[in-house]
């Protein structure tokens, strides 16, 4: 990342939050492990593809974890930030919220709990999984980083013939199967 990233933009990409006491693992910059895997992998798309968060007017991410990749997205991004909508469990979903209201400020986050919802341009969307495939929106890009291998096929099958939102670009990680991901491969 050193090597690739202008000394200014990885600081801040890296910048951890005190928000959840992360373990920072990493020196010059003080940054977790996290951040590091984040910012890898919107290092590794542009590389491959051209595509910098700043040229995004929209993100779906399936699966956002405490929203640790929608900050690092948010924090590449030059100008107006794009809609990033995070599909996830509820419970997951106020984790999230908590984090991004205490990083961003609670006027960044939105919350959908009707089907149908459109993101707001520069917002960060929370969607419960139960009406994710309900959204109105088309994403310029689709991130899962593993929340999609954790679901079952059935959920899997029908964000594929939702054609992953529409999107112009995928970003996805994925596990292997197991026996707490049976699916995982599918």
């Amino acid at each position: 990342l050193q090597r690739h990233v202008p000394d200014e933009a990885l600081y801040a990409a890296l910048e951890e939050d005190p928000a959840g006491e992360p373990t920072l693992s990493v020196t010059n910059p003080d940054t977790s492990q996290t951040a590091l895997h984040h910012l890898f992998h919107l290092e590794r798309l542009r590389h491959r593809t051209g595509v910098r968060a700043g040229d995004l007017d929209t993100v779906v991410e399936w699966g956002g974890g405490f929203g640790g990749f929608a900050r690092t997205l948010r924090r590449t991004s030059r100008g107006t930030p794009p809609a990033h909508v995070i599909i996830d469990l509820p419970l997951v979903a106020a984790l999230q919220w908590t984090y991004l209201c205490t990083v961003f400020g609670e006027e960044h986050v939105d919350l959908a709990l009707q089907p149908g919802h459109r993101p707001r341009p520069g917002a960060f969307t929370l969607v419960p999984a139960a009406i994710g495939l309900d959204l109105d929106v088309r994403a310029d890009l689709f991130v899962s980083l593993w929340g999609l291998s954790e679901v079952a096929a059935p959920t899997q099958d029908a964000v594929a013939a939702r054609r992953f939102f529409d999107a112009r670009h995928l970003l996805m990680a994925f596990q292997t199967s197991g026996p707490d991901t049976p699916d995982a491969e599918h």
